[in-house]
């Protein structure tokens, strides 16, 4: 992890691996508190049972790479005083709630060349203080492309 990575969670913490997320052309909404990011990627196989095989076992084929399933969590906390987060909790709800695909702010994340991600599922979780908010949020990979765009003929 390099310096520059490093920032201050809002109760005064080293952050090593702080996460931001924007929708495209605002402000970035960096977390307050360092959230637990975890994601996989893998292949789309297809496995094809040669007729009539003596050896067994199935042929493999690669076809493409799998998207990227990214899993946030972590807790959104007014250390100010013991009142709900609400500012924050509007703006994780504005990105939460976006039709279109962010952009995202992580060193780990950004090394696998992930620049964009779309929500896919979040929740808001039960959470046992006056202060605080948890949440877990569940994103997918996505690149940005120009459609094609054709004319039809009827």
């Amino acid at each position: 992890v390099f310096a520059e990575n490093i920032k201050k969670t809002a109760i005064g913490t080293d952050m090593l691996m702080p996460l931001a997320l924007r929708i495209p052309g605002q402000e970035w909404f960096e977390f307050p508190i360092e959230p637990i990011v975890s994601f996989k990627g893998g292949h789309k196989i297809i496995k094809r049972k040669p007729n009539k095989s003596t050896t067994g076992g199935t042929l493999k084929e690669r076809w493409t790479e799998d998207d990227y399933e990214i899993k946030v969590k972590g807790a959104i906390v007014d250390l100010e005083g013991n009142d709900l987060p609400k500012d924050q909790l509007r703006q994780l709800k504005d990105i939460l709630t976006y039709k279109g695909n962010l952009e995202i702010k992580h060193f780990v994340v950004n090394l696998f060349d992930i620049q964009y991600v779309a929500v896919e599922d979040y929740e808001i979780e039960e959470t046992i203080s006056t202060n605080a908010q948890k949440f877990s949020i569940d994103l997918v990979s996505d690149l940005l492309f120009d459609s094609l765009l054709t004319n039809t003929v009827l």
